[in-house]
């Protein structure tokens, strides 16, 4: 009874000293991103347009790219920095009034409870009367001028939806390919207004100005590969016949009459049929 129970003692002892599956063990940390990969990731994050598959030197332009564009724009910042400061230590009231409008009060209660109400109006004969007449005379041009160029912009996109629904019309298109049809012609659009012109968008264009000449190219190898059919059959009627070949000039690609030369070779030619 001993002996069992010392047997069983010694059992559990050997189940507690294995760890279940999964537990006690180690596993190793998921090795970091190489700071090349990392780079490489946060290059193509923030331009993704860029086709780096091809060519690895991208990652090296784009990166320049970035950083021409992160100087220009620290410098811009510096430069904006130092004027406002300038400005500020000159009138700290001003200071004032542009804090308390980044903080969210309207433009024209923080210039009254830190300028003043002067400071909302001019009279002739204040310092800056003359700029103060231009600016409101530049902004009543800009408004004009913008409601001028919406008002033309919406008359254009009515156009254009008529003249879509014209050349779609025309074409014969069904639903589904006049629908695809227009996404194709929105999408070039609004990349272009943005400034941006695709590999695709420009082969596409490619292929519509050089389709007249293209086509043109196949009728001229259909042309020639119908002499040639028909100067083969010719030869193989000729030689059936027993008598010469008539085109002496042993040139394939040379257009010929293909009716026999003589009347004796039409009499044969059509006995022969």
């Amino acid at each position: 009874m001993k002996e069992e129970d010392a047997k069983t003692t010694e059992e559990k002892d050997n189940l507690t000293d294995v760890p279940p599956t999964g537990e006690g063990q180690t596993q190793e940390p998921a090795a970091e991103p190489k700071p090349r990969e990392m780079l490489y990731e946060r290059i193509r994050t923030s331009r993704p347009e860029a086709n780096y598959d091809e060519d690895e030197e991208e990652y090296s332009r784009q990166a320049m790219a970035m950083l021409d564009e992160y100087e220009g724009k620290a410098g811009r910042y510096d430069e904006m920095s130092e004027k406002m400061s300038s400005r500020f230590n000159k009138s700290p009231e001003e200071a004032e009034a542009f804090l308390a409008y980044l903080d969210g009060a309207p433009l024209t209660s923080a210039i009254r409870r830190y300028m003043g109400d002067e400071a909302l109006s001019m009279k002739e004969g204040d310092e800056g009367w003359e700029d103060y007449q231009r600016a409101g005379k530049e902004r009543e041009e800009q408004f004009a001028s913008n409601r001028a160029a919406l008002e033309q912009f919406m008359q254009n996109a009515q156009d254009s939806d008529v003249t879509m629904s014209d050349f779609i019309a025309e074409a014969g298109l069904d639903k589904e390919s006049a629908q695809n049809f227009k996404n194709l012609v929105v999408s070039i659009a609004n990349d272009m207004s943005a400034g941006k012109i695709t590999k695709e968008t420009l082969m596409l264009l490619n292929r519509a100005m050089n389709y007249e000449k293209d086509v043109e190219g196949s009728r001229e190898q259909g042309r020639v590969e119908g002499r040639n059919e028909k100067i083969e059959v010719e030869k193989k009627r000729m030689k059936g016949s027993g008598l010469p070949n008539t085109n002496a000039s042993g040139n394939a690609s040379e257009e010929v009459d293909v009716k026999p030369q003589n009347e004796t070779a039409d009499w044969l030619t059509r006995f022969k049929r």
